[in-house]
């Protein structure tokens, strides 16, 4: 029956007892190359005499010497736990990788709700700029947003923004700003309304 013997612990063995394969080779009774070609020739492979040989020499077990050997069950097995841990980190990955999706439409969308609404306020500030009936109409908006207002008030503050009244005028008639008037004579207040 053949053994086969590690190389690595036999030459933890050899070294722990300040010897060598061509020692142990002689030992044996064979040429000096019989261990080192036992390795080479025969992929460690010796009779199972020369094993327990060895292990009486050195007073070692034949495990301190042997191939570890792998029941081939028990890796299936392994390899079978393995295969389904994987599976199931995969369908993880691939459910967060769908949230990670999910969420970079979300603001991809949103980036460009707010890139529409950056456009369309940076084309109202080019457009007041070069418009001051523009930049009126905005202001009156803005006055009367929240209801009808003293006209007198408006004008006062649109005088203070630097908006002309011609300007305020042509503004007021564009938007179709209304008109409405309380009491009489001194006492009468105008108020505009959209």
């Amino acid at each position: 029956m053949k053994i086969k013997i590690s190389k690595e612990k036999l030459q933890k063995v050899l070294d722990n007892h300040q010897d060598s394969m061509i020692g142990l080779s002689r030992k044996l009774g064979k040429n000096d190359a019989f261990i080192s070609q036992s390795f080479t020739r025969y992929g460690g492979e010796v009779d199972d005499v020369i094993a327990n040989l060895i292990c009486l020499l050195y007073d070692v077990q034949l495990a301190d010497i042997k191939v570890d050997t792998v029941n081939k069950t028990d890796t299936q097995k392994a390899f079978a736990i393995l295969r389904e841990e994987n599976k199931k980190n995969t369908e993880k990955i691939m459910a967060v990788q769908e949230d990670i999706m999910h969420l970079l439409e979300k603001i991809l969308t949103k980036i460009n709700a707010n890139t529409l609404q950056i456009e369309r306020i940076k084309q109202e500030a080019i457009v007041s700029h070069t418009d001051p009936v523009h930049e009126a109409k905005v202001f009156l908006k803005a006055m009367l947003e929240n209801g009808r207002m003293n006209a007198m008030t408006i004008q006062t503050k649109a005088e203070m923004a630097g908006i002309t009244l011609a300007n305020l005028t042509k503004a007021k008639q564009e938007l179709g700003v209304q008109t409405d008037m309380t009491g009489s004579g001194r006492n009468q207040k105008v108020f505009w309304y959209l």
